[in-house]
């Protein structure tokens, strides 16, 4: 099942990277992007949104969230 949402997030992350001028019509300008990115920082945003779907969906697909979230997962618990 892993795989399955793994690949539906690579196909995600892959659409808002080559739509993302389409995104920025529909969804219109992100404040704190343009903010922190400058001019056009909306569209970088959203590339850099989209590359960070498809980095934790390949992830996901392989199996490594599982592994480093039970590494994390023992400061958030409170080391039990």
């Amino acid at each position: 099942m892993h795989f399955i949402y793994g690949l539906l997030g690579v196909i995600l992350g892959f659409c808002m990277v080559k739509y993302r001028y389409w995104l920025y019509d529909v969804m219109g300008k992100w404040s704190f992007a343009e903010k922190l990115f400058g001019p056009g920082g909306t569209v970088t945003g959203i590339i850099l949104l989209g590359f960070i779907i498809i980095i934790f969906s390949i992830v996901l697909m392989f199996g490594q969230l599982d592994n480093t979230l039970s590494g994390v997962s023992k400061y958030v618990s409170g080391g039990k």
